[in-house]
């Protein structure tokens, strides 16, 4: 077993892409789906990529663009729900689920930050 396969939040997030390659089955508008898709896959594979890096500070990067993608993923969702291409429960399970998933690696992040010298 891979180290990334026991966070949770790779745990978490493989479950998030789950729900969106179902949700994006029903919806038409092709160019948000690829996006919804690529940006939900893209906090997969960096936790992933993050879990491999050898120092900190590499592997802080990776997690970092999770969470970027985490946002992007929010971003699309909220434009989808306001467009009336998706209904307000699966906006409102998928935005739960990216805030939880950016909370986690937020703290993950910051346990891989440098801590701040006390003077």
């Amino acid at each position: 077993m891979f180290s990334f396969q026991n966070l949770d939040v790779y745990v978490r997030s493989k479950a998030v892409n789950h729900l969106v390659h179902k949700l994006c089955q029903g919806i038409p508008d092709i160019y948000m789906t690829s996006q919804l898709r690529r940006a939900t896959l893209s906090i997969t594979l960096n936790i992933a990529e993050g879990a491999g890096r050898l120092t900190s500070r590499d592997k802080r990067h990776y997690y970092v663009i999770s969470r970027g993608s985490a946002f992007e993923s929010v971003s699309i969702i909220e434009l989808l729900f306001e467009q009336n291409q998706i209904e307000e429960q699966d906006f409102l399970e998928l935005y739960e689920e990216y805030e939880d998933i950016s909370k986690m690696l937020y703290r993950l992040i910051e346990s891989y930050s440098f801590s701040k010298k006390k003077y």
